[in-house]
């Protein structure tokens, strides 16, 4: 039973005075194809190159490693204002960039198609958002896949039927969004920041180049096989991944050790009967984790009481440090800081690219204050590891609530009414 107001279409449930129609009858003109020129070194004083590489997943511009493009027909490629352009080919086909003028002068690269708007019937930012729904990305695979290739051409993209709102919702769906992914980019900003502090700080710390007030005194150097207990790791159980069970002793794998910080999202668990035949390698508080193999090599992290008692396969090594000597989370700091991270990459330069083994952990040199400046450095580090958890969470929340948005505004769900100031109030509200 519909809502009253409300009609079934092709594009699911959508109010009675929305239309659908093609993306092509929305536009200036015909979607084109951008230009088929080589990439030249990023200079400043030629136009930026706009390739597929260089649009995030979320549709935003990406400058690091970008490139330029140095051709005599580059000025009919240049993007303006409201300018969206769509990948055209390979596994990246779909995705879309709406030009903003604060990235500067670009131009478009040949596997991207750019579409323009007549602002009549399309608003340009309503569309980028339309762009980024369940509903479109299900167009995309089906008609990519015709050819059973991925790849969609113009003519095919100007068929991509739209959901077309009055004008004035419209905008007033394309501003409420806007808001939300203005408040996306200064929560990025500030994480970016804090984290570059984060490491200034880090690397202030752990070098002597400042001390903490109320501390002097020389450091000393000690290597890990000197001050820890236990350097080892466990194994993966006969069976593998078919022993793991729902719950029972937490396993910890590699995946579960982040940069200072443990990812506990797909622990694992072994039977008492599996972990009692190498409890060797049991967990204890505080215990310092570090990945030995793969692509997360020199990762670590601290255990705490969430997987005290678990147990470690091959991939992660324990270090359990003598606590009169050497503050664990000092430790952890120092591993995945730029000194301790260009130690163990030491390591792989030879022909061992395999991973660490013990011999070469023990032999890890690590400059030492007292143990009380230790626990100082310590608890400032990882204070300001807390708040970039807390601002990457809040980062995570406003994307949820973006999503939310969209779900309820592109489909009509919640409407958004313009009042006479110009603002636009939800119909659910009135």
């Amino acid at each position: 039973m519909l809502k009253p107001g409300y009609k079934q279409t092709d594009l699911g449930v959508l109010p009675e005075d929305w239309k659908i129609t093609e993306l092509g009858k929305c536009l200036t003109q015909r979607p084109d194809y951008g230009i088929n020129a080589p990439a030249v070194r990023y200079d400043p004083a030629l136009p930026a190159y706009l390739r597929i590489t260089d649009i995030s997943e979320n549709g935003q511009f990406i400058r690091e490693g970008g490139a330029s493009v140095n051709h005599h027909a580059s000025n009919d490629y240049v993007l303006a204002e409201g300018d969206i352009v769509l990948a055209r080919t390979g596994a990246s086909v779909g995705k879309s960039y709406q030009y903003d003028p604060n990235d500067g002068q670009l131009v478009f690269a040949g596997f991207l198609i750019r579409v323009k708007t007549n602002p009549t019937k399309l608003n340009a930012k309503f569309l980028r958002y339309y762009l980024q729904t369940p509903a479109y990305w299900k167009w995309v695979l089906m008609t990519s896949m015709r050819s059973g290739q991925p790849g969609i051409n113009g003519n095919e993209y100007a068929l991509l039927p739209i959901p077309l709102p009055p004008p004035a919702e419209q905008r007033a769906i394309a501003d409420a969004l806007g808001a939300v992914d203005a408040l996306l980019t200064q929560q990025r900003e500030l994480l970016a920041k804090k984290r570059a502090l984060k490491q200034a700080t880090q690397q202030t710390l752990l070098s002597k180049e400042k001390r903490l007030p109320g501390f002097e005194g020389e450091w000393k150097e000690g290597e890990i096989g000197n001050l820890a207990l236990k350097v080892g790791s466990g194994i993966t159980p006969t069976g593998g991944v078919k022993v793991y069970q729902e719950s029972g002793r937490p396993f910890v794998r590699s995946q579960n050790v982040g940069w200072g910080r443990l990812i506990l999202d797909d622990i694992s668990y072994i039977s008492e009967e599996i972990h009692n035949a190498f409890n060797s390698t049991e967990i204890q508080q505080n215990d310092v984790l570090l990945n030995i193999t793969g692509a997360s090599i020199g990762r670590a992290a601290v255990a705490d009481y969430r997987i005290v008692k678990g147990n470690v396969n091959q991939h992660v090594c324990i270090i359990r440090v003598n606590n009169d000597r050497l503050c664990p989370f000092y430790l952890c700091h120092f591993l995945i800081s730029h000194a301790g991270q260009e130690i163990i990459q030491s390591f792989q330069a030879g022909g061992n690219r395999q991973g660490l083994n013990f011999a070469q952990i023990k032999t890890i040199s690590i400059p030492l204050p007292t143990l009380d400046e230790q626990r100082a450095i310590a608890t400032i580090l990882s204070d300001m590891d807390a708040e970039l958890e807390t601002l990457a969470a809040q980062i995570e929340k406003t994307q949820a609530l973006k999503q939310g948005m969209m779900q309820n505004l592109l489909t009509g769900a919640i409407r958004l009414v313009p009042t006479g100031g110009g603002a636009a109030i939800p119909t659910s509200s009135l």
